[in-house]
């Protein structure tokens, strides 16, 4: 299959927390839509275990898989600092994600807590020099003090859902903005209102697959990268620009976090081996 001119990756896609059956559709459906590569997050220390069963499922496949490093504010109970440092180094992720701040598990994880392991998380990435993907609910004030305490972090701010200040708070602290299925719905005004202002080569499209869904009603089908051609579309005719001038410039944003030099990725290692 000739890769496509504009190529799209999903930057935000759990390809590990996936069936078998889900799998398969994906590595089968998302060469077709033009997507050439998937970033999977950790979310915790063990995340990643399941990258041979990933791996093998896209040996026929296109589409290259980059796993990420992470643990996310809701798995902080697999949180040290000691064995994180040591995993970064066995595994030299491409980007480290997703952490940051959800003020729904601070009944479990105080803020103090999280603030601290997402502190944690930023001095791997600032030391390693590569890009982090922020999952922030409900403590964008927080997070923002956060990372400007790490001057020249930056990264993806994924699943974006809030207003063009909030999103332009972020674009001066160094981070794109991860747009997801949720553009899709016309119910979401300040996330279609933000998407509407912000230029095309600051942001990157996500599908968070398989926890989101796709704008069809009743159905909820679940969101999986092949999504990503409509989240473009949409992403287009909110900013009044052509698809081809938007596409081009979304693939700009995405090429500046894959990996300088492919071969080194233990993703593509694997996929060649």
């Amino acid at each position: 299959m000739p890769e496509a001119p504009f190529p799209l990756a999903d930057t935000h896609c759990h390809l590990d927390l996936m069936t078998p059956e889900t799998l398969a559709a994906v590595a089968a459906k998302a060469p077709a839509a033009g997507v050439s590569s998937c970033f999977v997050p950790g979310v915790s220390l063990s995340s990643g275990s399941s990258s041979s069963r990933i791996l093998e499922n896209f040996k026929s496949s296109a589409v290259k898989i980059f796993f990420m490093l992470g643990v996310h504010p809701g798995y902080l109970q697999d949180f040290s600092e000691k064995d994180f440092q040591k995993q970064a180094e066995l595994r030299r992720p491409f980007m480290i994600g997703e952490i940051g701040l959800d003020r729904r598990f601070e009944d479990r994880f105080s803020g103090a807590y999280q603030e601290q392991c997402l502190r944690s998380q930023l001095v791997i990435a600032r030391e390693s020099d590569i890009p982090v993907s922020l999952h922030i609910v409900g403590r964008h004030e927080r997070a923002l003090g956060i990372i400007r305490e790490f001057p020249g972090i930056r990264g993806i701010v994924h699943g974006f859902s809030g207003s063009p200040e909030l999103a332009r708070e972020y674009l001066r602290s160094g981070f794109l903005i991860g747009i997801g299925p949720l553009v899709l719905n016309p119910a979401c005004r300040k996330l279609r209102k933000a998407v509407a202002e912000i230029p095309p080569d600051l942001m990157v499209p996500e599908t968070d697959a398989p926890f989101m869904f796709r704008n069809d009603g009743i159905l909820k089908t679940p969101a999986l990268p092949d999504l990503l051609p409509d989240i473009i579309r949409e992403t287009a005719a909110l900013q009044k620009r052509s698809h081809e001038e938007t596409l081009k410039a979304v693939s700009r944003a995405i090429a500046g976090f894959l990996p300088e030099e492919e071969e080194k990725s233990p993703a593509v290692r694997s996929l060649t081996t």
